[in-house]
């Protein structure tokens, strides 16, 4: 139509209570003392919407993910356990008491101390006995995301809107844009830690002051776009910001895949409609699994091996798409599985091996990688005698992912 669409999927989990309820906010009359004529979604103990519309734009979000969170070790001073030391001198812990009502009857009351970098959690740290506290933007300052949502609510352009993210300062969200006037555009709020040095990866000296934060991200240099030449904006949590970017936003973005996804289907056509989107939206097309498909359908098989090269048929055919009766798709997941097992199973305990697995972005993104280096020494096996190439592994794993199913 020549008019903008949006479209947002926070992809939330559904819960009871829900995260998310439907409001509408709408003055009788609309006037300057009363501007709201809007509706989208809330959270339930705000009277603001979050995502939505008013009369004149529409924004959508999703979570940026950046690393806004920072351990510091604590040196505590040790002829009194309520002080600590900062670059040479002691400073007093503030002390917070917090009673909390059992359940049945009763009351426990809880001492939480606060050093200048934030709580000390180390008694809820499992394992942990160094005295780590957490500095974090979140409790690091009193919030003014409330007004920035309200702010939202009423902008009547991208100026306003913008604006109105200057007080969205956590948690820091992908915003895009829409108006009636047919722009669109993108914009990063939220505070972001610029650090005298360190990435924030690992918990640091408290006590030195050599890994102080500085001071946030100027609003101003965060990503934005308006109109940008290729008129469409796209992003799913994935890097919004080239490598050479000035700050350090993370380290830890997510798997580009689904924004890789995303825009090639908005380039498809040149003209999108309403349920062009809905099928957008609900698309079920694996990348990785794509990338890992043509490594596997390269393989062969001794004939009398019957398991793979039935298994090798579905594979050569199978379309991309993640259907639930889909049989190529799971057997080239159940492969992923066995090929992630394979490398790092006597490089990592079984815990650790697990917990990789669950991020399912961090294994996805390595092997993609490791796909393209056939002789990597992450394919060699390091409990065997032999040296593995990239299709040893493969083909091992190939098989045990068709004999798994």
């Amino acid at each position: 139509t020549g008019k903008p669409l949006l479209a947002n999927d926070p992809h939330l989990g559904i819960q009871m209570p829900s995260i998310w309820y439907a409001i509408g906010l709408h003055c009788a009359p609309v006037s300057a003392d009363c501007p709201y004529n809007v509706v989208g979604v809330a959270l339930s103990p705000t009277p603001s919407v979050i995502i939505g519309h008013n009369d004149r734009i529409a924004w959508g979000i999703t979570n940026v993910n950046p690393d806004v969170q920072d351990y510091f070790v604590e040196k505590i001073n040790p002829s009194n356990p309520n002080q600590y030391e900062f670059q040479g001198k002691m400073e007093d812990f503030q002390v917070v008491r917090e009673t909390i009502k059992l359940k049945g009857g009763g009351e426990e009351t809880i001492e939480i101390k606060i050093s200048r970098h934030g709580p000390i959690m180390t008694p809820v740290l499992q394992g942990i006995t160094e005295p780590l506290a957490l500095q974090w933007t979140a409790t690091r300052e009193r919030s003014d995301v409330l007004n920035g949502v309200l702010a939202i609510d009423r902008a009547r352009n991208f100026e306003e809107f913008r604006n109105a993210l200057r007080k969205f300062d956590v948690p820091s969200q992908n915003f895009v844009y829409a108006d009636v006037d047919g722009n669109i555009g993108y914009q990063m709020p939220g505070n972001v830690p610029i650090r005298a040095k360190g990435d924030g990866s690992v918990p640091v000296p408290g006590w030195t002051g050599e890994y102080e934060w500085k001071g946030y991200i100027p609003f101003d240099e965060l990503p934005f776009a308006y109109n940008p030449p290729t008129h469409y904006i796209a992003t799913a949590n994935n890097q919004v910001v080239p490598s050479t970017y000035k700050y350090l936003i993370t380290n830890d973005w997510s798997a580009p895949y689904r924004a890789m996804r995303l825009s090639e289907l908005l380039k498809s056509k040149d003209k999108l409609s309403l349920d062009d989107f809905k099928s957008i939206q609900s698309d079920i097309t694996s990348i990785p699994l794509q990338a890992l498909q043509k490594k596997i359908a390269a393989l062969s098989f001794e004939k009398e091996k019957v398991l793979p090269n039935r298994a090798m048929e579905f594979v050569k055919t199978w379309d991309g798409r993640l259907e639930t009766e889909n049989i190529g798709g799971a057997i080239l997941q159940a492969t992923y599985l066995r090929v992630i097992k394979n490398i790092f199973a006597s490089r990592l305990d079984a815990d650790l091996l697990n917990a990789y697995l669950d991020t399912g972005i961090a294994p996805r993104a390595f092997l993609l990688n490791a796909l393209e280096q056939p002789s990597s020494e992450w394919w060699d096996d390091p409990g065997t005698p032999l040296k593995e190439t990239r299709d040893d592994i493969l083909k091992k794993s190939f098989e045990q992912g068709a004999d798994d199913l």
